[in-house]
């Protein structure tokens, strides 16, 4: 067996030996071959790096000369630049020398201008001794001619020089009164909201006050309960404030809300006549006065509607209609109001061809917002508009909520109708009430006023006070100082009075001349120019 292993052993080591000097020729042989092939790509590496330095000797002569060129050529622009500034500069130092050599001329010429100015200035000085004296001379004289002395004749001056602006200020001012008119809204706007604020205390305690009377004085005790609990019962189950009056047999009921002052009326007065006030009966009592209100709500509205002829009116504008029948309006019931407006449109407009029944519903809700005055924040307006959006009222029935106060233009006839049934409505003799003790101080006090003025014979308030006509003394005022006259009024009653709209100032002048056709003096007049006549003829 070992005998067998020996030579197979030896002919495998023989062939790697052969195989290990066989790859190691061929190594020998790769690496010769690799050697030469490197030499040869230096070779070409040498060739191509000197001829890309050729070149870039080349490209750097040429750039080197084209610097070169370039830099001689700025050089030149820069010599011819500094030549010309030098002769600029020469030319500059020339001017200031005479500049300043004009200078001194000026300076020696303001020397004797100052010397002569103040020649003059002592010169003045004395003539101004000398008019003043001749002045104070003058007007002693006139002083002793005119027999007046030099505050009277100021004051005539001035008098005179006051009329003359006031002609020449009504001038302008008529001039300017087309660009005034550009300002109307906004100045109306100012107007209306100083009549708001003037008016706000008088129109509030008119209408957020309801006055019950009590059979006794002891009421007021049953009213308040023991430790006040009656009375916050009644305020808190209403809403409505009581308020004691002076007079101890009456008391006020306060609330914005008129529907809500009415319960609370008829609540009172039901406690009253039972006398029996606590806090649970005061609750039955709002419950019942509430559940009456609303029944009597409704049957409004329905009335109005049947009678008007209206249908498909909403729940909303129903509940809404109904309660204007405890609204006012400086006295006026705003339901009734509407319904008169209703009418008065609808009529109107079928006369003119228009759809009586779209402009009664117009009239009507126009001023539906009144009834949610007290309980939301808005103008009725704005508040009503809502209301007939809401409802899908017709888009006439809108524009007329807004177009019967001038908040837009009307798009319809209809709109233009509702708005002036609205104002006829409104200024109907006894539509809407003002105190006797309100207008008669107006008229006393739009008289005084307007008598403070001189050249003024006879002042007559018309029209409730809505007028003033003013009877000026032809003698004594021209026509231009009419109607200044006329605004120097309005200016005065603007400042003093507090009063809601406008108030319309005339002034009339009038001049009569009356002569008799049996005048003694026309009869020697003619006489006279007959006989003379003659005497020529002849």
């Amino acid at each position: 067996m070992l005998e067998l292993l020996v030579p197979v052993v030896l002919s495998i080591v023989v062939g790697a030996l052969i195989g290990f000097f066989i790859k190691n020729k061929l190594i020998q042989n790769e690496v010769s071959q690799s050697g030469k092939k490197a030499d040869e790509i230096i070779k070409n590496a040498h060739q191509e790096a000197s001829k890309v330095i050729d070149e870039a000797k080349q490209k750097a002569k040429q750039r080197i000369q084209q610097a070169s060129n370039e830099a001689k050529k700025q050089n030149d622009v820069v010599k011819n630049k500094s030549k010309q500034q030098e002769r600029h500069f020469s030319e500059e130092r020339f001017k200031i020398k005479q500049l300043i050599s004009e200078q001194k001329d000026l300076e020696k010429l303001n020397s004797k201008k100052e010397q002569q100015l103040k020649s003059y200035e002592t010169k003045i000085t004395v003539r101004e001794k000398e008019l003043d004296e001749i002045i104070q001379e003058e007007v002693k004289k006139l002083e002793q001619i005119s027999e007046l002395n030099k505050e009277e004749a100021k004051k005539i001056i001035f008098n005179n020089f006051e009329r003359q602006i006031k002609k020449d200020s009504y001038e302008y001012l008529t001039r300017t009164k087309e660009q005034a008119m550009e300002n109307a809204d906004r100045e109306a706007k100012r107007i209306i909201s100083m009549a708001i604020q003037r008016l706000a205390a008088e129109h509030t305690s008119d209408s957020t006050v309801s006055v019950v009377t009590l059979p006794n004085e002891r009421m007021r005790g049953a009213i308040i309960g023991r430790e006040g609990r009656n009375i916050k019962a009644f305020e808190e189950y209403t809403g409505v404030n009581i308020v004691f009056d002076d007079i101890p047999e009456n008391i006020a009921l306060s609330c914005f809300n008129p529907v809500k002052r009415e319960i609370a009326k008829i609540a009172i007065k039901s406690l009253i006549q039972k006398n029996n006030f606590s806090p649970r009966n005061i609750e039955i009592a709002v419950k019942k006065a509430t559940k009456v209100v609303d029944d009597s709500v409704r049957k409004a509205a329905d009335d109005t509607l049947k009678h008007l002829g209206i249908r498909n009116v909403s729940r909303e504008i129903r509940e809404n209609l109904g309660k204007l029948k405890y609204r006012t309006s400086y006295g006026q019931n705003v339901l009734i109001h509407s319904i008169e407006v209703a009418t008065l449109a609808g009529k109107m407009a079928a006369e003119m061809g228009y759809d009586p029944i779209l402009a009664k519903r117009a009239g009507l809700l126009h001023d539906i917002g009144k009834a949610a005055t007290g309980d939301a924040e808005g103008s009725h307006i704005t508040l009503g508009a809502d209301i007939a959006e809401r409802a899908k009222e017709h888009p006439i029935v809108i524009n007329c909520i807004f177009a019967h106060h001038d908040e837009a233009e009307p798009i319809h006839p209809i709109s233009v109708l509702v708005t002036a049934a609205d104002k006829i409505s409104s200024s109907r003799p006894g539509a809407r009430r003002d105190s006797v003790e309100s207008y008669a101080q107006r008229i006393e006090n739009l008289e005084k006023i307007t008598d403070q003025f001189q050249g003024i014979r006879n002042v007559y308030a018309i029209n409730a006070g809505r007028e003033i006509r003013v009877i000026a003394d032809a003698n004594q005022i021209n026509d231009l100082e009419a109607n200044i006259l006329s605004e120097d009024i309005a200016d005065k009653i603007r400042e003093e009075l507090r009063f809601a709209g406008q108030i319309k100032v005339t002034v009339i002048r009038e001049k009569k001349a009356v002569q008799l056709t049996d005048d003694p003096k026309n009869f020697y007049n003619n006489y006279r120019n007959k006989s003379f006549e003659k005497a020529i003829a002849s």
